[in-house]
């Protein structure tokens, strides 16, 4: 499930605080998240289009790791993920019910 941060500013578990040569993006930047138990994704838009950002955060560890670094910009994720994660995704329109319910 994602979760829309600026509803739930809690939702962001990662440790934004500490350096990191691995995590190339600020907790502003961060729109969604995805998971909360395990590992930790985030979500941005560039333009039109959704992306998990490129290092995720383990949990457990309290490690950055990368995800997808090199090729992070050539996966919208409303169109490769977004279908698994979200309720009444109309990818044409950009849009979805759960849990933001707006268009993006």
């Amino acid at each position: 499930m994602a979760t829309d941060v600026s509803k739930h500013s809690n939702a962001i578990v990662g440790d934004f605080e500490s350096p990191s040569d691995i995590r190339t993006f600020t907790r502003d930047q961060v729109l969604y998240t995805i998971g909360n138990q395990w590992k930790q994704r985030y979500i941005t838009r560039i333009g039109n289009e959704l992306y998990v950002l490129p290092a995720q955060y383990n949990l457990e560890t309290g490690e950055w790791t990368p995800y997808h670094a090199d090729n992070w910009k050539e996966r919208p994720w409303l169109k490769n993920c977004g279908g698994c994660h979200v309720t009444g995704l109309n990818y044409e329109q950009r849009s979805f019910t759960e849990p933001a319910g707006r268009r993006m």
